[in-house]
C-alpha cells in the first residue's frame, strides 16, 4: 500500500474513532440529563460553528414538500363509520401495515423523535394506533433493507407528497483524496407527486437526508 493510501486509511479509521466517542458521550448526555440537555448543547454546538465561520448547510431547503398541513387534511379517512372500522382493523388485524406519524420533526432534536417514534411503534405493534396517530403527514419513509433490497421505486401514500425508501447498506470501496478507502453505503430512493413538486425539489430533498445522515449531530438545534 502506498504512503497515500495509508495515510488516507488512518484518516478513515480516525473519523470513525472521533464519530464513535461523539456519539458515545451523546449517549450519555442523553442518559444523564434527557432530551433538553442535548438540545441545549446542539445549539451551543451549532452557535461554535458559527462564530467559527462554519457553515454547516442543513436547513431543509425543499419547503414545497410539506405541503399539507395537518389541520388542513380531513380527519382519516373522512367518514365517521369507515373511521371506526378502518381503526377496528388497524387494532386486530395483526397482518395490517400501520405508518404512525411523527409531526412537527423541525421543531424536535433528535432525542425527541426517537422517543416520539418508540412510543408510536409500541402502540402499533400492540395494535393500539389511534386514528390521530396515523394522519397529518406529508412524507413517509420505508424500510426494506431487512429484505436485502437495494434502490427500488416505493408508492406514494396520497394524500403525500413523497416517500423515501431505504435499501440495506453495504460496504463499498470509493475513491476519495486519491484514493480508495471502505464506506458505509445506504441506497435511498424518492418518489414524488410531480404535480406538486419538481424533480429539483425532490433531488435537493435526497440530498440533504443524505448530507444529514452523514453528519447527524448537525440536526440537533
Amino acid at each position: 500500500m502506498s504512503g497515500e493510501n495509508v495515510r488516507a486509511a488512518e484518516r478513515a479509521e480516525l473519523e470513525r474513532i472521533e464519530t464513535r466517542e461523539w456519539l458515545e458521550s451523546l449517549d450519555y448526555v442523553a442518559e444523564h440529563g434527557g432530551g433538553r440537555r442535548v438540545g441545549q448543547l446542539f445549539r451551543q454546538l451549532l452557535r461554535r460553528a458559527a462564530e467559527l465561520g462554519i457553515s454547516i448547510p442543513f436547513t431543509a431547503n425543499t419547503p414545497y414538500v410539506n405541503t399539507i398541513s395537518r389541520g388542513q387534511q380531513p380527519p382519516f379517512p373522512g367518514k365517521r363509520e369507515i373511521e371506526r372500522r378502518i381503526r377496528s382493523l388497524v387494532r386486530w388485524n395483526a397482518m395490517a401495515m400501520v405508518v404512525p406519524v411523527i409531526c412537527d420533526v423541525d421543531k424536535k432534536n433528535l432525542i425527541e423523535i426517537g422517543r416520539e417514534l418508540s412510543e408510536l411503534s409500541e402502540r402499533a405493534r400492540a395494535r393500539k394506533s389511534r386514528p390521530e396517530d396515523l394522519r397529518g403527514a406529508n412524507l413517509t419513509v420505508t424500510n426494506l433493507g431487512g429484505l436485502g433490497t437495494t434502490y427500488f421505486s416505493p408508492l406514494i401514500n396520497w394524500p403525500e407528497v413523497a416517500v423515501v425508501g431505504i435499501g440495506r447498506a453495504s460496504g463499498e470501496a470509493v475513491y476519495q483524496d486519491g484514493a480508495f478507502a471502505p464506506r458505509l453505503i445506504l441506497p435511498l430512493s424518492v418518489s414524488y407527486d410531480h404535480r406538486i413538486i419538481d424533480g429539483a425539489d425532490a433531488a435537493r430533498l435526497l440530498r440533504w437526508i443524505a448530507d444529514a445522515l452523514e453528519h447527524p449531530l448537525a440536526l440537533g438545534g
